[in-house]
């Protein structure tokens, strides 16, 4: 992969806004799945379940805001990156 130039100027504010936005509801239904299959019976899959889930979804969040926060704001620095391409093949999953 190749090294792009991270550009520490935010270019979007809505895209930035919609993103936060959308983490703190990840974030606030994952709280609530975590409270709700800690504060049930144990016994029962489905309960754990929810638990297991709600506590998986965190980190996940977490780890891809860091990732689409570090690749909004990287830029191509010299023409043969530019003819190349360079980052399409972390995009396309």
């Amino acid at each position: 992969m190749q090294k792009l130039r991270f550009h520490g100027e935010d270019q979007s504010s809505l895209g930035a806004n919609l993103l936060f936005f959308s983490a703190c509801g990840i974030f606030s239904y994952s709280t609530f799945n975590v409270i709700a299959g800690g504060l049930s019976r144990h016994d029962e899959l489905k309960n754990v379940l929810v638990f297991g889930a709600g506590a998986i979804t965190i980190p996940q969040v977490l780890l891809q805001l860091l990732f689409i926060t570090d690749a909004q704001r990287r830029r191509i620095s010299t023409t043969s990156q530019n003819t190349n391409k360079p980052g399409r093949q972390v995009r396309h999953m």
